[in-house]
């Protein structure tokens, strides 16, 4: 069966100025009908639906959809926007992937829980249910569990949860996965079995098919985490390594989308991708050549090649390296420990039009100024390495009290509040620029050159 968490009702806001809806029965073909039924008389014997009595203000149609891997039964999907336009959201927030590096830092086992039928664990107040009334050809049914067209339901589920496990060490959850992580097998045995007795005591039940337990590397959150760091997740690198050249502006987008995805792996990404944003410009006519296929080759390779990324350690020191080429600028985001340097995150964006026209020291204050803002989640209230290959701006950096331009003084004002080191390193010692000018041919022997020069600093 499916779950109910214990003494707790979700209680959706609705915007009593928004008027009520009921909209028209949309007719359900005559071969889905019957499975429908069975679906509805599943999810009533559930307790995630009730026969709607009397008059209702609000009234959504439904969309029968088959489900995927079951063909031969019927998702019921209530067709909400309508109310959605009166429910408010809760705006509670999700963890990113930054919180997630920091969490598992130095973690090497692992386990992940799959809650069953995620929101319908979630019981709806009274008042909130008629607002999910929806129709069918056998009637009007309203939800009393949370389900997943209501606009909020993300964000109430995602903070209940977070909730729920609120008192419990090394355990976090995005949505209805909830992960378990420990620095040694005692550590995470005694996180998972605090967890495992806590949904048992709250009435959450698990899916057992998608749990897994002990792993050394572990699917989460679109990323595999394992003791060595960070990788993307093989299913969506693998889309990114198949797929065939786009043959339409709308293709690119899609492959963009994926490609974004996986960015913090793969080194100046905006510079590698530009001749493929060409294409989606307004006014641009299709086209594929040559100058998009050789990038699209280079994508891929790079993302075959690309190495874990190491968890953040806030006790290890921080070390930012920023370059601005004429249309874009990178950043690279590393920490030593000993004599070893990792890489925590690559990023890079495109110049704008008017960006591109700055002058070399303006580009390269910009990536600095972008750089730490990028990364002000790791750089806020510690004192980092910042590492630039245009000399001038060490000494700007050390002394913004006196600026040749405004320009300057404003991209300074913006970083007065961080404290860092600012340190010059030659050209072909730099990554940032190594990766912003000629698209990294091999990313292992540069970051191995540039580890070898910061020892000898």
């Amino acid at each position: 069966g499916v779950g109910c968490l214990r003494d707790f009702q979700v209680h959706l806001h609705v915007d009593p100025s928004v008027q009520p809806v009921a909209q028209p029965h949309r007719r359900i073909p005559f071969s889905m009908r019957k499975p429908l039924e069975e679906e509805l008389k599943r999810l009533q014997s559930l307790d995630i639906t009730e026969r709607a009595e009397g008059p209702t203000p609000w009234v959504s149609p439904i969309v029968a959809v088959l489900k995927p891997h079951d063909p031969e039964h019927i998702r019921v999907c209530a067709d909400m926007r309508c109310a959605n336009e009166a429910i408010q959201r809760e705006r509670d927030v999700t963890p990113t992937v930054d919180d997630v590096l920091v969490a598992l830092n130095g973690s090497v086992i692992f386990s992940k829980l799959d809650l069953k039928d995620r929101y319908h664990q979630l019981e709806l107040g009274a008042s909130s249910r008629v607002i999910t009334t929806f129709s069918t050809h056998a009637g009007l049914f309203r939800y009393k569990r949370l389900n997943f067209r209501i606009n909020s339901a993300a964000e109430v589920f995602q903070d209940t949860i977070q909730q729920v496990l609120a008192n419990i060490p090394n355990v976090l959850n995005v949505s209805d996965d909830i992960l378990v992580y420990g620095k040694t097998e005692r550590e995470h045995d005694e996180a998972l079995r605090a967890t495992l007795e806590c949904l048992l005591a709250s009435g959450l039940t698990l899916n057992d098919r998608k749990c897994k337990f002990y792993q050394k590397e572990l699917t989460f959150f679109g990323h595999m985490f394992s003791s060595k760091g960070v990788q993307p997740d093989p299913a969506k690198a693998s889309a990114v390594l198949g797929a065939s050249p786009p043959t339409s502006a709308s293709e690119v987008k899609s492959l963009l989308g994926l490609v974004t995805y996986c960015g913090r792996f793969i080194p100046y990404l905006a510079h590698l991708t530009q001749p493929l944003r060409k294409l989606i410009a307004k006014g641009v006519d299709w086209f594929w050549t040559d100058e998009q296929q050789n990038p699209l080759e280079e994508l891929k390779r790079k993302l075959s090649e690309a190495t874990a990324l190491t968890y953040f350690d806030p006790q290890k020191d921080v070390t930012l390296t920023v370059d601005a080429a004429p249309h874009g600028l990178g950043a690279i985001l590393t920490q030593t420990s000993g004599s070893e340097t990792r890489v925590v995150a690559y990023e890079s964006r495109a110049l704008s039009p008017a960006e591109a026209r700055y002058s070399q020291i303006e580009r390269e204050m910009l990536a600095v100024v972008w750089g730490i803002e990028h990364f002000h989640i790791y750089l806020y209230g510690t004192t980092f390495l910042l590492l630039t290959d245009h000399k001038p701006l060490v000494s700007i950096l050390s002394n913004l009290r006196s600026l040749p331009s405004a320009r300057l003084e404003c991209l300074a004002l913006r970083i007065q509040q961080y404290t860092s080191e600012v340190q010059h390193t030659c050209g072909p010692s730099n990554p940032s620029d190594y990766l912003s000018r000629h698209l990294v041919n091999s990313l292992r022997k540069s970051l191995g050159a540039w580890s070898l020069s910061l020892k000898n600093m």
